[in-house]
């Protein structure tokens, strides 16, 4: 008996040594840090809304085009023209051909007004250049920055006007050659404001206006729709037009609205003034910071709203449609994805253990977004010793021994 005893007490020995051994050998349980961006996002179904002024044909004729489609005017341009009677259209074209040569050559000639090189005219192309060199920062277009720049210094050392100024005066006397050709009554359109010049004519200017925005509610929302007037795209700059149809328009580029509509509940914490972030998707890989301007004022029970963002940066492709699915994110966590029992606590702080060859190195970390039914929870780096920041593909301790 006593020996039995003696062999059971050794076996046991024997078996709690090899789980030690086990235990103290089997490796350790790791993750990647990798870096990662949640978005808190609302999605609906959205309306841009402008601020338009629309130009119609006061006589029936060929419409064309001095200015081009998407480019930025300022007031008194003249942007457009109706040609009564017959017009060639290879007329027309080559017309156009010859203002996107003056356009090249960085003229602030166009219409018939000559070009000189006087101080005048340089005054007012460097002008036109600030105001291009704004619109590319706004863009994030460097190339076109750098562009503008170098014509800027080639203007201050009076090389750009001499270099320019004859090949512009010969253009300027081919277009009034041409314009000579076109024979009956021509309405001119001057741009009353300055701001983004198209020819694109999509059924809603009557619509989709500014005075639309107070008052929106989901009602009316639902109510909108294009005009019943046949809509007109101009293709080539050039088409055909009735007297009194709609045939430009130039749009404020420095503000521009968003309604959208969406479940109430979804933005249930957000306020008028609060800044989002806003992306459409038929504008893929373009994303436009907002404001928000209002939430619309609805009857009790009325699942949606109606959010309307006010957005100030510039975004070609918003003036390329009218209606889009939107997302609208609310908020945004970048940093590193961690369970959340991945999570220490070393006197006091949080961090998470790094395993650096055979050992465990404590990070201190803060959390900065926790997803409760996930389990996981995104940190970031809470020190300002390098040694000790969490980085990229560090192996983030998972198990406890």
């Amino acid at each position: 008996m006593k020996r039995l005893i003696t062999l059971i007490s050794i076996v046991a020995f024997c078996a709690l040594i090899y789980y030690c051994i086990s235990y103290i050998q089997a490796p350790v349980s790791t993750i990647s840090a990798q870096n990662v961006t949640r978005e808190e996002i609302v999605r609906g179904d959205a309306f841009i809304v402008r601020d338009e002024t629309v130009y119609t044909a006061s006589s029936g004729g060929t419409v064309y085009s001095y200015a081009r489609e998407g480019a930025r005017v300022g007031k008194d341009r003249r942007v457009c023209a109706v040609y009564g009677g017959e017009v060639d259209e290879a007329v027309l074209q080559e017309l156009g051909t010859i203002n996107a040569k003056i356009s090249e050559l960085g003229s602030v000639v166009v219409d018939n007004a000559g070009f000189t090189a006087d101080s005048g005219s340089i005054e007012q192309r460097l002008v036109q250049l600030y105001d291009e060199i704004e619109l590319a920062a706004a863009e994030n277009d460097v190339q076109k920055i750098a562009e503008c720049k170098a014509e800027i210094e080639a203007l201050a050392n009076g090389t750009a006007a001499v270099s320019n100024a004859d090949r512009i005066a010969e253009l300027v006397s081919q277009k009034e050659a041409l314009e000579a050709k076109i024979a009956g009554p021509r309405q001119d359109v001057y741009a009353t404001a300055s701001g983004i010049y198209s020819a694109k004519i999509d059924g809603y200017e009557g619509v989709l206006n500014i005075g639309i925005i107070d008052g929106i509610t989901v009602e009316k929302f639902a109510e909108i729709k294009p005009e019943e007037a046949e809509e007109k795209e101009v293709e080539e700059d050039i088409t055909k037009a009735l007297t009194g149809d709609k045939i430009c328009k130039i749009i404020n580029n420095h503000e521009w609205y968003v309604m959208a509509l969406v479940k109430r509940d979804d933005i249930a914490n957000v306020k008028v003034g609060d800044e989002v972030d806003i992306r459409f998707s038929k504008l893929p890989g373009e994303q436009t910071t907002a404001e928000v301007a209002s939430i619309s004022n609805d009857p009790k029970g009325q699942e949606k709203a109606v959010l309307v963002l006010k957005c100030e940066s510039f975004s070609e492709g918003a003036f390329s449609i009218r209606a889009s699915s939107v997302e609208i994110i609310l908020s945004s966590y970048t940093g590193f994805e961690v369970p959340v029992h991945a999570i220490r606590v070393n006197d006091g702080q949080n961090g998470v253990h790094v395993r650096v060859g055979g050992s465990d190195v404590f990070k201190p970390c803060k959390m900065i977004f926790k997803e409760e039914e996930e389990g996981t929870a995104i940190i970031v780096a809470d020190t300002e010793d390098v040694n000790r920041q969490l980085r990229q593909y560090d192996m983030i301790v998972m198990g406890e021994k």
